[in-house]
């Protein structure tokens, strides 16, 4: 009686063990691998970007992707068996003083299936507070306009201030002449 038991347990073991394996087999073998533009657009800075691609349960390690502004990197995802992972995709600040750079998180959801014999993948993105899903990551920096200075420049001298003294001095000798004239009058009333 034992030893039908063991048998028994045995072959339900062997029968188990044969129908699960080639599923695994054919996902080891055969992984899916969905790809994800990443784009930096011109400001003319000319400078690499650093884009951090952070799984968020910590399974994988952070990928750093180096951009360079004005171009696309495909960054690709593989999946090895049916399921999902969740990724955050944001842009390290660059050293620029004059730039205003993209600080938008971007949620990527990967997504993998059985499909036939092998595994099929896609991949949902979404832009933290929007609503509309894009089709690729775009990190848009922006050059800070330069702003002109508030304070006023002095006026230029030419050297030649003649005319202001002359002027000047006129205009102080008729003031003088028109308080005279005024004392004179007020005198003369006085001794009426």
């Amino acid at each position: 009686m034992k030893i039908r038991a063991i048998a028994a347990i045995a072959g339900t073991v062997m029968v188990l063990l044969a129908a699960a394996m080639p599923c695994f087999a054919a996902y080891r073998e055969q992984p899916v691998s969905v790809s994800l533009s990443v784009a930096v657009q011109e400001d003319g800075s000319g400078e690499f970007s650093k884009i951090v691609v952070e799984e968020a349960d910590a399974l994988e390690e952070d990928r750093i992707l180096s951009v360079k502004e004005g171009k696309t990197a495909e960054l690709t995802f593989q999946m090895e068996e049916p399921g999902s992972r969740t990724y955050r995709i944001y842009q390290l600040e660059g050293t620029r003083k004059e730039v205003n750079y993209d600080r938008s998180i971007y949620t990527a959801v990967v997504f993998a299936w059985t499909e036939g014999s092998g595994l099929r993948g896609t991949v949902v993105l979404h832009r933290d507070g929007e609503l509309e899903k894009p089709a690729e990551v775009v990190f848009q920096n922006r050059e800070i306009p330069r702003q002109e200075s508030s304070v006023p420049e002095p006026p230029v001298r030419t050297g030649d201030d003649s005319m202001v003294r002359l002027w000047s001095g006129i205009g102080v000798a008729a003031a003088a002449a028109a308080g005279f004239l005024f004392l004179a009058q007020v005198k003369g009333r006085k001794k009426e």
